[in-house]
């Protein structure tokens, strides 16, 4: 078998040239440039000398593009999320020709993807079809003449809006202390997903700025 440059140069022979070879496949990476298109062709031998070259393929180094990085979660009402979708960071040797989004069911992370088919590789894009107060995840593949990527890591995102401001918090005044107070809220009920915990804030005592006293 011979090759060539990658810039229409002369043909070098690269295996084969033992008489005896007879095996039909042959990995090659000695001057291999990633997206570079290259020049082969073979012949075959016999007991009376070499015969004709075959046709010249040409074939491009590549293959399909890295995983891209995972989707980023930018906002959601009771009806669609929207997310931002990276681009893959390597094409390996073959333009990038788009990219595919999938999404779960929703059913607390134990059921497969399905490909969202109304995606058409917009960096941001709004998931609808979804059901409200349900959980999912998305990964994104990248596309190019060698097939997909490896999946993205996943993203979840719950579909809903945000929670409804609490009520005022209030001092408990039957536990006194000049040191300390006890300071309760009401229970947010009213949200399309579970609530998962709450933060309380406090300022200075002197109208500064509200720094977290309490995150659970």
């Amino acid at each position: 078998m011979e090759i060539d440059d990658g810039t229409g140069g002369d043909f070098v022979a690269v295996v084969g040239l033992n008489e005896s070879y007879l095996r039909l496949y042959y990995t090659t990476d000695a001057n291999i440039t990633k997206g570079v298109t290259y020049r082969l062709r073979y012949r075959a031998h016999n007991s009376i000398g070499w015969g004709p070259y075959s046709d010249i393929s040409y074939i491009l180094a590549a293959t399909v593009p890295l995983a891209p990085p995972e989707p980023t979660y930018v906002s959601s009402t009771s009806t669609y999320i929207t997310l931002n979708i990276p681009r893959s960071l390597d094409d390996s040797g073959s333009p990038i020709t788009g990219y595919k989004l999938f999404v779960d069911s929703g059913d607390d992370f134990t059921s497969s993807y399905s490909q969202v088919l109304a995606y058409n590789s917009q960096i941001s894009y709004a998931v609808t079809g979804l059901v409200t107060g349900k959980v999912y995840r998305f990964i994104t593949c990248a596309i190019n003449l060698y097939g997909d990527s490896n999946f993205s890591l996943e993203v979840i995102a719950g579909l809903g809006n945000k929670t409804p401001a609490p009520s005022a918090p209030t001092r408990d005044i039957s536990i006194y202390s000049e040191e300390s107070m006890l300071i309760s809220w009401g229970e947010v009920t009213a949200s399309d997903l579970p609530v998962l915990g709450y933060v309380l804030e406090m300022d200075d005592g002197f109208g500064g700025l509200f720094s977290k006293v309490y995150d659970g």
